[in-house]
């Protein structure tokens, strides 16, 4: 796991995969100088969340685009989320959406670590395996 950044010290800080090994996996990824902290999840988690998000007038932007072209991290990972604020946005947007308290509590931690490390200057990549 995370071999790319073997000369950082790593932390997972919400880890919503464990029980589900053998299933694919998220990895959001916040690096700064001296450490890499970890947000990981089982793929289904992630999936229902992107499903609740709409497009904006006539297309998907952000993160729901790269996830419904099946781009970015799909074809390389890990790969830079450029975009983090509007991809907050969208995941603020799922949130009020979803039915499952388990699935918006996962969803709120998501937001609340994506926006704390990109308000500390991290920079956040997803790993898909």
């Amino acid at each position: 796991m995370l071999q790319w950044l073997k000369d950082k010290k790593i932390t997972i800080v919400f880890d919503h995969y464990t029980g589900f090994e053998g299933s694919p996996e998220y990895q959001f990824v916040a690096i700064d100088q001296k450490e890499a902290r970890v947000f990981r999840m089982w793929n289904g988690w992630f999936d229902t969340i992107m499903r609740n998000v709409t497009p904006k007038e006539t297309s998907w932007t952000s993160l729901a685009l790269v996830y419904h072209l099946d781009q970015g991290w799909f074809e390389k990972s890990p790969w830079k989320l450029e975009s983090v604020r509007p991809a907050i946005a969208q995941l603020q947007e799922s949130h009020k959406q979803l039915k499952s308290t388990e699935t918006q509590n996962i969803c709120r931690e998501l937001i609340d670590f994506l926006s704390s490390e990109y308000n500390r200057g991290a920079a956040i990549f997803i790993v898909y395996d």
